[in-house]
């Protein structure tokens, strides 16, 4: 066999070990031993962890609307959301769901994020002169 036909070969086998990249090799094995034969073989699937980093996951909330929050948090783990909660200082029982903490810190952000829009809107809106002159009962 030459170099060449050896190179084209382990880039084909590279491209079966890239689908099965998540699972053991016997789990490969049984797979590939299923499709040749016919007869099926269920595998398990590993769950991929979402990469976890506190400070930008904090940032990510508070520039994020509602529905955007409760999505991008479905994807950690409960001990992880129950860690965010803590660091946004909410107050929360051990036996909520993670439903419910995603719940409660996407409604808490989206309050700060509204407040934040009106105290903008109400600044771009009045200058400091007008609310002093406004607020003086005698004119």
């Amino acid at each position: 066999m030459k170099v060449r036909n050896l190179i084209n070969l382990i880039s084909v086998v590279s491209d079966i070990l890239e689908v099965y990249k998540d699972n053991t090799v016997d789990e490969m094995l049984k797979d590939i031993h299923s499709k040749v034969t016919g007869q099926p073989v269920t595998l398990k699937r590993v769950k991929q962890k979402k990469h976890f980093d506190l400070d930008e996951v904090l940032e990510y909330l508070k520039t994020s609307n509602r529905d955007d929050i409760v999505t991008h948090l479905s994807g950690y783990e409960k001990k992880q959301i129950e860690s965010i909660c803590t660091a946004s200082n909410l107050v929360f029982a051990q036996k909520e769901n993670k439903v419910s903490l995603i719940d409660m810190l996407a409604n808490h952000y989206n309050m700060v994020s509204l407040n934040n829009k009106m105290s903008e809107r109400y600044s771009n809106h009045y200058s400091i002169e007008e609310v002093a002159q406004s607020s003086d009962p005698y004119k």
